[in-house]
């Protein structure tokens, strides 16, 4: 005679180093069993996750997360292009990291908006038709020499202009 399907909550006592976690049965039997996934996606989960289970006899898998603090990981073999017909939107509350050995970005418009950005470059290179900087103040160390070429070239200040150095050339 065929075990009977069941299907229950299941909640995560123990997640060895390796195999599968040992989950307790949230049903009438309270049974520990230890589950095999069989979520589209890869999942670690931890100790208190609760979890779907469906089973028949000593056959159990996971089938969903109902709350959990563990690791999810969304992997594709190969190329792959996410595409949305209206805006694509990503988040995390703990930050959004993209790591590659490249990044392209092409777009019509781009804006960027953070409270404090860095960039630290062994080289940067930028072109562009016009250039428009605002600044409440700004303050630039150049380590080396610093040259500007331009076919005019102005500086404007509503106080004072200084210049600071051992020798001024001019011509």
């Amino acid at each position: 005679m065929t075990a009977p399907v069941f299907r229950c909550l299941g909640r995560v006592l123990a997640v060895p180093s390796e195999g599968p976690a040992r989950v307790q049965r949230l049903d009438a039997s309270g049974l520990v069993v230890q589950p095999l996934p069989a979520l589209p996606w890869r999942y670690t989960p931890a100790v208190g996750d609760l979890l779907h289970l469906l089973g028949q006899g000593e056959r159990v898998w996971i089938v969903g997360v109902q709350s959990g603090r563990g690791r999810s990981e969304l992997a594709f073999r190969g190329n792959v292009q996410l595409h949305a017909t209206g805006a694509l939107q990503l988040g995390g509350d703990g930050g959004v990291r993209i790591q590659a050995p490249r990044i392209e970005v092409t777009t019509e418009s781009l804006h960027s908006e953070a409270a404090t950005a860095v960039l630290r470059t062994g080289s940067l290179d930028s072109s562009a038709e016009r250039l428009d900087e605002r600044a409440g103040s700004c303050e630039r160390v150049v380590a080396g020499d610093d040259r500007t070429t331009a076919g005019t070239h102005r500086t404007l200040a509503a106080v004072a202009v200084t210049i600071d150095g051992d020798l001024l050339r001019l011509g």
